[in-house]
């Protein structure tokens, strides 16, 4: 999601003196950050049966 907000947000800026720097921004996110989202993924379901072995009123309980 973030992603595509700075995709809009450089494509709303044409013709601003923000335009160079929220296209690199764009840019630079695509290029650097969103390719490890795969691993995030990946790590996410990996992880997703200790979780889910935790019953939902545990998850949601704070010490007194």
């Amino acid at each position: 999601a973030l992603g595509w907000m700075w995709l809009r947000m450089a494509a709303a800026a044409g013709g601003t003196p923000l335009e160079h720097v929220k296209n690199a921004t764009a840019r630079f996110f695509s290029e650097q950050l969103l390719c490890g989202t795969d691993l995030l993924l990946r790590r996410i379901h990996a992880g997703s049966t200790v979780i889910d072995s935790i019953p939902p009123d545990e998850l949601c309980r704070y010490p007194a």
